[in-house]
């Protein structure tokens, strides 16, 4: 799915405040989801790879619905680098369901096609135990024209 320039303000952004594109940039979002296979998530850490040449990080954003709506922690520096580190933690833990944890938002760099991984992955239930989910992506690539 293609997303609007306007994206919404998150801890994790290279929107500039106020900043004005010249032209429309183009952009695609990415959604993250996992399955908790009856666990509780109260945390997770995860490094999101892509192909920083065809693309770069935008913005990562917290899932719009109640199921773990908490703001994700990252360094925005990174977002060009094709490595990112993405963690939030919550004191009221979420599931067991299939669980919408971010949308991360790709800008254009160049033509191309690129994968999206999701890596070193980490889960942690209320009871400070790790476990181990199903982790989709989607779309798991893009390709900019």
């Amino acid at each position: 799915a293609t997303s609007s320039p306007a994206t919404r303000a998150t801890t994790c952004s290279m929107a500039a405040p106020g900043a004005r594109e010249m032209t429309a940039p183009v952009m695609h979002e990415v959604h993250i989801h996992i399955d908790t296979k009856k666990k509780r998530l109260a945390a997770y850490q995860l490094e999101i790879r892509h192909d920083p040449a065809i693309a770069r990080i935008h913005s990562v954003r917290p899932c719009s619905s109640s199921t773990f709506n908490v703001t994700p922690e990252c360094d925005p520096a990174t977002f060009g680098s094709g490595r990112t580190l993405v963690f939030a933690s919550s004191s009221q833990s979420r599931g067991p369901d299939d669980i919408h944890l971010l949308t991360v938002v790709f800008d254009r760099i160049s033509a191309g096609r690129m994968k999206i991984e999701v890596v070193a992955a980490r889960f942690y239930d209320s009871d400070a135990k790790a476990f181990h989910p199903e982790v989709t992506v989607t779309p798991g690539e893009l390709t900019f024209p």
